[in-house]
């Protein structure tokens, strides 16, 4: 059983590193009112071509917030007059905008939203810029997932065990996200090889 205080493997330093370009210590990280905020950069063209970078505050959304976008975002859509069979794509579209108003708040206490509501942030800034806000959102998701983010030799055998013994893959949850994408490319890697030699 892991101890109740433990270090993080390295590879979630890792993450950090390869996809914010940043180190735990670079983030400069906050807290308030129960979240940790990080100070982050929006980029918007200007009319000289340059971009500009807005400073802003981000924060993980968390589930009920999740909710709330979802419930917005289909909320909008039926505004809109959208088909949820045929116009799916945009929908998730508006889900994911709604979760980022609810991420990216004013840089100064009390922290607030940094526009009124998700249809101004997504008039005030080009689909590029909000994909890119998104995807430092999904990293820090992934960054303050307590499950662990590898497994060693032995856990690997012990969760190919249980996989087997339970015919069901509810196991997996226990771990991070990076810790089952190693564990399905390293069991595609060995059916691969087994089947090969073979």
């Amino acid at each position: 059983m892991r101890d109740a205080f433990i270090q993080m493997p390295d590879e979630r330093d890792h993450v950090l590193a390869q996809i914010l370009n940043k180190n735990w210590a670079e983030l400069e990280a906050l807290e308030h009112a129960g979240y940790l905020l990080f100070p982050e950069k929006l980029f918007k063209r200007r009319k000289d071509g340059k971009f500009e970078a807005i400073s802003v505050i981000m924060r993980v959304p968390r589930e009920p917030e999740r909710r709330a976008a979802r419930v917005e975002a289909r909320q909008r859509a039926q505004a809109d007059g959208l088909d949820p069979q045929l116009d799916s794509d945009l929908i998730e579209e508006l889900e994911t905008i709604s979760i980022l108003w609810r991420a990216i708040r004013s840089p100064t206490p009390p922290y607030e939203p940094f526009t009124a509501d998700a249809a101004e942030l997504e008039r005030v800034y080009d689909r590029p810029c909000l994909m890119q806000a998104y995807a430092k959102l999904d990293a820090l998701h992934r960054i303050l997932d307590p499950a662990p983010s590898s497994m060693t030799e032995g856990e690997m055998l012990a969760l190919i065990s249980a996989l087997a013994k339970e015919r069901s893959v509810l196991p997996l949850a226990v771990f991070g996200p990076g810790a089952r994408d190693s564990f399905v490319i390293t069991m595609a890697e060995r059916l691969l090889t087994l089947t090969g030699s073979k």
